[in-house]
């Protein structure tokens, strides 16, 4: 990760492993593998007890694993029991893979600031929990279920790509990755595939509008690679794949394109703990 360079970390959090089975999850990754990007997948402990097979043939595949909890529950309350559920998490990944995760993503993107000091106590060194905008519409009544489509949005795009700087900003997230504690966090762009897909707010874009879902990433990723030197990208392989990979497709070409750097979540903390990033 170059001091000039803007790297994105492809994730997608698994709460199951229901919907990802073998067949979901190698159209997912033959998809990255095709651009040689290596992702990032958070998964629950639960999982990967029920499914130890699907945890290990991401590993097998060259991927990366993270933690998102010991069940599918957010990370909320004392810090102490939220060490003691990290623990089990990473107890039980380890016994079913032969794998130590090093990193965390939190389940529904929920938790509170006991976590860190909870992440800090058991030794894990990245999060990707919060969240970061390039420009916001999804909380914008109208505009969230249209995005691009709605009338006016030409003219008050200016407004809604402030809107985003200043989310970041209230929540000192204005330049990424950066440390809290001793734990980098790699906060995740607000849009993830579910809001754009699947959220009853959301545009409900269908599969053959797959490439709408890639033009809203790609405007928060023209906005944020202008402030920030990393981020991470939420694309879930159980809703993505297969219906939707050629819009993750377009959005990869898009950003290598564009001199776009793609790594996961694990080589982004090693590179920024060589170069000592604190940002």
């Amino acid at each position: 990760m170059k001091t000039n360079h803007f790297t994105i970390a492809v994730t997608g959090d698994i709460d199951t492993f229901e919907k990802e089975d073998e067949k979901c999850l190698s159209k997912f990754l033959d998809t990255l593998e095709a651009h040689g990007i290596r992702c990032t997948l958070p998964v629950t402990a639960d999982a990967v007890k029920n499914f130890p097979g699907r945890a290990n043939y991401i590993l097998q595949r060259g991927h990366e694993i993270a933690g998102h909890g010991d069940v599918h529950e957010p990370f909320r309350g004392p810090k102490d029991r939220q060490v003691e559920r990290l623990e089990k998490m990473i107890d039980m990944i380890f016994e079913y893979t032969g794998y130590k995760v090093e990193g965390f993503r939190a389940p529904f993107i929920n938790a509170d600031s006991n976590l860190f000091a909870a992440l800090e106590t058991v030794g894990l060194k990245y999060d990707s929990t919060l969240k970061v905008f390039g420009y916001i519409c999804k909380y914008i009544p109208y505009y969230r279920k249209h995005y691009f489509e709605g009338t006016g949005y030409t003219l008050l795009k200016p407004a809604f790509n402030a809107a985003g700087t200043l989310y970041n900003f209230i929540n000192k997230r204005t330049r990424a990755p950066y440390k809290i504690g001793n734990v980098l966090e790699i906060p995740v762009i607000g849009d993830s595939d579910y809001t754009l897909i699947d959220s009853p707010r959301g545009p409900h874009f269908p599969k053959h509008e797959a490439l709408k879902v890639a033009g809203v990433w790609w405007e928060h990723v023209k906005r944020l690679r202008k402030s920030h030197k990393a981020v991470a990208l939420q694309a879930h392989p159980g809703r993505v794949s297969p219906d939707y990979l050629d819009g993750l497709n377009h959005f990869c070409e898009k950003c290598l394109e564009s001199g776009i750097t793609f790594l996961t979540l694990g080589k982004i903390t090693e590179i920024a703990d060589t170069v000592n990033t604190t940002l």
